[in-house]
């Protein structure tokens, strides 16, 4: 099956629609320019036109039939009455009659206001509960004749025997002892002194009582876990020499663990101790039998960012008797908390044309001759679910396209009306330069020329998505050598998509010179600079596409000076392109195409 379901139809088909109904004020070929900002402008003294959408040289001011072809002539909608004025409002908007509308399949939805939630997701893993763990350590020089506990995880029970230790200073306090009793059994005080030394030591009654009976010191001490548990952090080795209070190993029961996440900067401001977080395993084994919503409340959050994730801490302590969470597991946290304490304004995701923070809607004008769409620059908050919030750019019940806004701003393109296409792409406030040529016409060009362009084969889409991943794989390597080939290849073949015109514009000429500016790079830093708009322009290119294999759009905050940048990728696994190494795993995925 090919994939071609993306600009290039819709050009072609909202071209054909237009020309098809005949119910868009185009211009008439044989009117001047002139004529036609007269016919549009001066409405004091217009009356009804009619005309043919055959031969549109006929017009006149009753209706009745074409002399040529015999069609029913169609009204003017500029040269209403209702209309007129209504027409001098919108010169700059899209007017589309009711029919065109009905046929194109247009759906619009008014702007709302409420509180909404923001859910904020933290990926996180099990850790081991330090307060929980017991040291296992010597209170004094020595060697490790034998060691019984040979391998991190093995479990111990308290009071079992995991190592013996061989120590002349040992052999000494317990001829101390020895002598004592033998010479001076009446000197208790110094006897009881020198018994709690050997305690001290790590002796225990036992082992006392038996060098009492066999009046000759033990060579090798016998050293007992202090706890029952599971070993970690092994640095002993037998035959090794260890200094007083060195450790040879931790203990810990598994009983009690955290579960720590990483919360980025921009979520810190919603995270409070206290809150409860829903957490689940990352894969499909449930941690309980029953599958019931696991939680647990926020007990701390780090005052410092960790200094290569730029993340922080935020730990829930977990109960684990039955020990089904292993330490170094990975778990995500589910949060869901108010984004605003005051009503804000939000609209569907599918209203948004995306070029970032500053992104565009079409706000539609009812009349009775029809609807104007105007395009209106918006300042966009975080998305949420199906909605995205709008900080500024519209009010509350603003009547905007939901369904078939791509459609619009094609049209527009096609008429020379101000379109997404004419504006400075800032995709995290990258700058793409339009040129002059592209900019929005002050009328409309009765002779202007379409700028259509080459419908990509499959093949070819699949190429360029083979490319961009490999320049991707390279910039998170940091080996510019190894894509600049690959930057020059993706920049010719999307180049050859969009022929050269004289007037006109669409998203893929954008896209054709971001590509450009990507080729021209010089180095891995401005070859990643340059991939931030690129990246933002190609994401929405594949997502217009019919595509059956899987990508995720990932996001990170931090890139672009802190503005956030967007890239592709066939895993879910973050691999940063923007910082490589020094913050491979900074970012989340936000979208599954």
């Amino acid at each position: 099956m090919k994939k071609q379901k993306y600009l290039g139809y819709l050009l072609f088909f909202v071209l054909l629609t237009f020309q098809a109904c005949g119910e868009v004020e185009a211009p008439l070929p044989n009117n001047t320019n002139e004529t036609h900002d007269t016919e549009l402008h001066d409405h004091s003294e217009s009356t009804e036109t009619y005309y043919c959408s055959m031969h549109p040289e006929v017009r006149q001011t009753e209706p009745g039939n074409c002399p040529i072809c015999g069609m029913d002539l169609i009204l003017d909608q500029n040269t209403a009455p209702d209309s007129a004025q209504t027409a001098l409002e919108h010169t700059n908007s899209l007017h589309l009659s009711r029919s065109v509308n009905e046929n194109l399949g247009l759906q619009t939805v008014q702007v709302e206001s409420g509180l909404v939630n923001l859910e904020i997701q933290l990926p996180g893993k099990i850790e081991l509960d330090p307060t929980k763990s017991v040291r296992m350590s010597t209170y004094i020089a020595g060697r490790i004749d034998q060691l019984l506990v040979n391998f991190e995880g093995a479990y111990v029970e308290k009071g079992e025997v995991v190592a013996t230790l061989y120590s002349p200073q040992m052999i000494t306090a317990q001829q101390e002892f020895l002598t004592l009793i033998e010479n001076n059994p009446s000197r208790v005080n110094l006897i009881e002194s020198a018994q709690t030394k050997l305690e001290r030591l790590g002796f225990s009654e036992e082992d006392i009582s038996k060098i009492k009976q066999t009046k000759r010191p033990t060579i090798n001490i016998e050293l007992r876990a202090p706890a029952s548990g599971y070993v970690h952090g092994l640095n002993v080795l037998p035959e090794q020499y260890i200094n007083q209070g060195e450790a040879l190993f931790s203990i810990n029961d598994h009983r009690k663990v955290w579960l720590v996440l990483d919360a980025y900067e921009h979520q810190l401001p919603y995270l409070k101790t206290g809150q409860e977080i829903q957490w689940k395993l990352f894969h499909k084994v449930r941690a309980n039998s029953n599958g019931a919503a696991m939680r647990g409340l926020i007990e701390y959050i780090d005052p410092q960012l960790d200094p290569t994730l730029f993340t922080a801490n935020v730990r829930i302590t977990l109960e684990n008797e039955d020990l089904k969470l292993r330490p170094n597991q990975l778990l995500s946290g589910n949060l869901v908390v108010p984004y605003n304490s005051s009503e804000v304004m939000y609209i569907p995701k599918s209203a948004v044309l995306w070029t970032g923070e500053r992104s565009f809607v079409y706000l539609v004008v009812e009349t009775d001759a029809g609807s104007f769409y105007e395009l209106r620059p918006i300042y966009l908050g975080p998305e949420i679910g199906e909605i995205v919030v709008v900080h500024s750019g519209l009010n509350k019940g603003d009547l905007i396209v939901s369904a078939g806004t791509f459609v619009i701003d094609a049209a527009s393109q096609l008429k020379g009306l101000d379109n997404m296409a004419q504006h400075s792409h800032s995709d995290a406030s990258t700058v793409i330069n339009i040129p002059a040529e592209m900019g929005r016409s002050t009328h409309t060009n009765t002779n202007r020329s379409t700028s259509y362009f080459k419908i990509p084969q499959s093949a070819e889409i699949d190429s360029s998505l083979a490319l961009y991943l490999e320049i991707k794989d390279g910039l998170i390597a940091g080996d510019f050598n190894a894509i600049t080939g690959k930057m020059n290849n993706l920049s010719t073949m999307i180049k050859s998509w969009v022929p050269e015109v004289t007037e006109g514009s669409s998203t893929l000429e954008l896209l054709t010179q971001t590509a450009q500016t990507l080729a021209g790079s010089t180095d891995v830093t401005t070859s990643r600079t340059s991939f931030v708009a690129f990246s933002r322009l190609y994401i929405d290119f594949i997502k217009g596409l019919d595509r059956d294999d899987v990508l995720f759009v990932q996001f990170c905050p931090m890139a672009n000076e802190g503005k956030g940048a967007y890239w592709l990728s066939r895993e879910q696994e973050i691999n940063n392109p923007y910082y490589g190494a020094m913050m491979l795993r900074c970012g989340e995925t936000i979208e599954r195409i």
